[in-house]
This record gives structure tokens, sequence and C-alpha cells, in this order.
């Protein structure tokens, strides 16, 4: 370790070369030492051994600007810097020890930002707020109700789809006196069951299938009572039970002790994500509502709402 006034006085040869050799040590070893040189200059070196770092002298010799630091336990050198300027408008190239380019200092433009495919240049918050913008999907995106048809393509893009299926719901029955049917002089007439709602996919795993309603019954003093008919096993996601179409009114005499409207459909939901949801088509079937037939006198029932489908997608 070494410092030196960099001025070689007038003395004897043996004192000359003493005093040679100091300089020149200072010089080699970049003014190294746990204090700053007494006497300093313009653009001198110093390497600071207390903290280990490398520093500079301004151009008025007035300050000690830092370098870096030396990472003794790595036989590394760290920058330190507040600002870096690039040599020329291409920015500052970042490489490892292989020789592979790691990082660019430069801002990526709108264009890269948005596409999102390079791993080396630097984002500012103003090209990460238009990445986002351009990439993200809006929550939701798209909110469609079938009614009709038989097939949906999900649109392009799409991360995430779900499916709420519904059933028809069951028609009602009719219970009527006079009338021209049934049992003695009493017309009976139930309901109509309402129809099964499917939803399909194969790539993606889909194959919802929600059951209508159960038909409406009514009972009495001259008539037989019909009960709920089974409608299927509602499958292929969550169930939610009589949570679909509803089903029609029941209509009947005034001494009917027993009148059941017809049943709402049931309601199967399906989550599907993943980025091969976009695109994909969706085949299905809507159950129709049940009907209800006439008896031909004054009092009518109501026929069961047709079943539809939500599709949501994000």
């Amino acid at each position: 370790m070494a410092t030196h006034d960099y001025v070689i006085d007038n003395q004897t040869t043996p004192a000359f070369r003493s005093d040679l050799n100091n300089v020149l040590s200072a010089i080699v070893t970049n003014n190294s030492s746990s204090s700053a040189p007494s006497t300093t200059y313009a653009g001198m070196w110093w390497l600071d051994t207390t903290n280990n770092y490398l520093k500079i002298r301004d151009k008025n010799d007035a300050n000690w600007i830092t370098i870096g630091e030396f990472d003794v336990a790595n036989s590394r050198f760290e920058l330190i810097s507040n600002s870096l300027t690039a040599a020329s408008a291409a920015g500052i190239d970042i490489f490892n020890s292989s020789g592979t380019k790691i990082i660019d200092l430069q801002v990526a433009s709108q264009a890269t930002a948005e596409t999102g495919t390079n791993n080396t240049e630097i984002m500012t918050p103003l090209r990460v707020a238009q990445s986002i913008a351009a990439n993200v999907v809006g929550y939701p995106q798209v909110i469609t109700t079938l009614t009709s048809g038989t097939s949906y393509t999900i649109p392009s893009g799409a991360q995430a789809i779900l499916i709420r299926a519904s059933g028809g719901g069951g028609g009602g029955a009719v219970h009527a006196n006079p009338g021209t049917g049934g049992l003695g002089t009493n017309s009976y007439t139930q309901g109509g069951a309402g129809g099964v709602t499917t939803v399909s996919n194969a790539t993606l795993g889909i194959s919802v299938n929600a059951p209508g309603g159960s038909r409406g019954s009514v009972g009495g003093a001259m008539s037989t009572s019909e009960w709920h008919t089974n409608q299927g096993t509602p499958s292929g996601g969550d169930v939610f039970w009589n949570a679909g179409a509803s089903g029609g009114r029941t209509t009947g005499n005034n001494f009917d002790n027993s009148q059941e409207d017809g049943g709402a459909g049931c309601v199967v939901q399906k989550y599907v994500t993943g980025a091969a949801v976009g695109g994909k088509t969706l085949t299905y079937s809507l159950g129709a509502g049940g009907t209800a037939t006439t008896n031909g006198g004054s009092i009518q029932p109501e026929p069961g709402r047709p079943g539809y489908i939500e599709i949501t997608v994000w």
C-alpha cells in the first residue's frame, strides 16, 4: 500500500531511488490506502482499502467520486453509479460470463412491449401499462345467452369460459269440472316434462347435461294425482337443482287438495380455463318447455319456459 505526493525532490541518489520506487508503487496500486492521499490531483485514483471502494478525483480536484466496490470474497467488481451513458443509440448490453446477452439497457418499444416475447429489453411504467392494455382480457369479455341454434364458437384469444345450462321447465296440469274426459265428468290432463339441455366439446372435456323440470300434477276427490317424474340425472359440472327455467302454472278445481306447478329445470355450471379455449366450438341442444295440454274448458294451465344457456367468456 502506498500513496505519494508525486513530487520528486532534489536529493541524493539513494534517496531519489527510494522516492521514485514509492511513486511507482503508488501508481501501480492506485494509491491504495485506508485513508485518502494527503496530496490530490484531478483525475487521481484511490483504492480505499477500508471500504474496498475504487474512487477517482473529479476534474476540479474537489471531491472523490466512487466508481465501484471490490467484492473480495467472490473476486468481483460491483459498479456504483447513479446513471449510465450509452456510447451509441444502440444502448448498453450486459452479457454473462459465457458471452450471452442477458439484458439490454434500452427501453422496449411499444410494439415490443405489447407483443411480449422479448426477454432482454427493459420495461418502463408506460410500456407496462401499454402491454396490459393490449393484452389483458376484460372482465368479463363476452356474456351471451343462447335461446336458439345448435352451436357457439368461443371468441379467439379467450382464456376461460363459464357455462350455465338450464333444462326446460315442466308444464302445468289441469283438472276441470265439468269436462269431456278423465274420470267421470271431470277432465284431467297432466303437464309435460321439461326437455334436457346439453352442451359439449370433446377437446375441452365439456359434456354438460341439464335435465328439465318435472311435469305439474293435480289431485282431487274425483282424480288421480300425478307426481313429479324424474327427468334424469344432471351431470358435467356443478349442479343447482330447480334453479333454471321456471315451470308452468297448474290449474284445478277448488276442491282439489293437492296441486303442483311444473318444476323448474336444473342448472349445470361448467368452468373451463386455459390457452386452448379460444376458437373452440360448443355443440348444444336446448330443452323445450313442458307442454300444458288444454282440456277444452275455460281453465287453462301454463306451459313450462324453454331451457337456455348462459356463457361468460374471459
